[in-house]
């Protein structure tokens, strides 16, 4: 059961800046920056602590059900740590802001090219105008509407 909830400790540990970023992309009001920081940092803290914590009680329930023998590779893994429960009580926040860093990057891309650029270029939908970023020969770039030819008003 601990090794269970240590997997989804780890699994919402993972999926917590996606849906912190989605909820900020739908809904700007209610997740101003500021909370989406202190929701990864603080909510990334309590899940990755909740991760380490189940991983070492799984480790020691295996333990204890070996009775007066268990295997000593078991018993150092538990015993030797390497740290893992301090760094992850002090600093799991940060690892939360360090998984949040890259995926903040996407987002901010996205928000760049715009959203419904992305999803119509990913869909690949015919009707519909899409925006197209270009490099011009000074390196600037330009964005531009394209209205397919069935769209065109013809004369």
């Amino acid at each position: 059961m601990n090794n269970i909830l240590s997997l989804v400790c780890l699994g919402g540990f993972l999926l917590l800046p996606f849906a912190v970023l989605l909820l900020r992309a739908f809904r700007r009001k209610f997740m101003p920056w500021w909370l989406a920081f202190l929701a990864v940092a603080a909510l990334g803290w309590l899940l990755i602590n909740g991760a380490v914590y189940f991983s070492f009680a799984h480790l020691g329930g295996l333990i204890h059900s070996y009775g007066d023998n268990p295997p000593a590779d078991l018993v150092e893994d538990w015993a030797d740590d390497g740290a893992k429960r301090v760094f992850a009580l002090f600093f799991g926040w940060g690892y939360a802001l360090v998984w949040f860093v890259p995926l903040l990057l996407i987002y901010g891309l996205i928000q760049l090219l715009g959203p419904h650029s992305v999803v119509r270029a990913l869909l690949a939908l015919p009707h519909e105008t899409t925006r197209v970023v270009t490099a011009l020969p000074d390196g600037c770039l330009q964005a531009c509407r394209v209205i397919p030819r069935d769209l065109r008003h013809t004369g």
